[in-house]
């Protein structure tokens, strides 16, 4: 799937940290290694690897690319996984499995790294739409059970799976996100609104939805944080 404009731009104001590799190159490499060579992740390090990106607001991003002086890909319940990403701060293992689905650890964070990059888009444009936003974070059981049905946002296609989704108007941008792993499937909601009235409207309709909110309450902060 070809990125959007918004994705596209987040791309332009990446850095390079290694050069790009052509996908002949990135074949052999993998197969002098000894590494398999699935589809999905060739194409990932051919279109992305060696680039670093920054989401502006939150002022942290990835470094992406294949970690070819690794000890290579690791088999694990019958799929290959890469890593294939680093985090400046984080101690984490970013990794892909052999379809191009992206992972922390053993948590699944989107179905291709695609996706992940037109969510990490949608925060990053926050800042070209207002300098400030209040930021509503809360979590729920399950999104469209527990919260789309009462506000009627239209959806992002682009940066939805079955592991991300988003909504967005031009008041409102929501984002839901798997918290848990595949045996503890809860979701974590973040909303910007545009004015601290919205954003006061949201939590008064969450309090009412008594589904909605599970172990804890909406919170409320400005974005960027002060």
């Amino acid at each position: 799937m070809a990125l959007s404009e918004r994705a596209q731009r987040l791309l332009q104001r990446a850095t390079r940290y290694r050069a790009r590799s052509e996908r002949a190159e990135i074949v052999d490499l993998m197969r002098g290694l000894g590494w398999p060579a699935f589809e999905p992740v060739v194409v990932f390090e051919e279109q992305f690897g060696g680039l670093e990106y920054r989401v502006r607001g939150r002022e942290d991003g990835l470094k992406l690319g294949l970690w070819f002086d690794a000890d290579g890909p690791e088999h694990q319940g019958g799929k290959w996984f890469f890593a294939c990403a680093d985090h400046p701060t984080q101690q984490a293992w970013f990794r892909m499995d052999q379809a191009g689905a992206f992972y922390v650890d053993e948590v699944p964070l989107a179905s291709s790294m695609t996706v992940w990059l037109e969510s990490e888009a949608a925060e990053d444009e926050l800042v070209d739409l207002q300098a400030k936003w209040w930021l509503v974070s809360f979590p729920c059981s399950h999104p469209e059970d527990d919260l789309v049905g009462r506000i009627e946002l239209p959806p992002l296609i682009e940066a939805t799976d079955e592991l991300i989704r988003w909504w967005t108007d031009s008041r409102t941008r929501l984002v839901a996100r798997r918290a848990g792993t595949p045996e503890d499937p809860r979701w974590h909601l973040r909303a910007w609104c545009s004015t601290p009235q919205a954003a006061e409207g949201l939590v008064r309709m969450l309090e009412a939805a008594t589904t909605a909110i599970t172990a804890e309450q909406p919170r409320v902060g400005l974005w960027p944080a002060p």
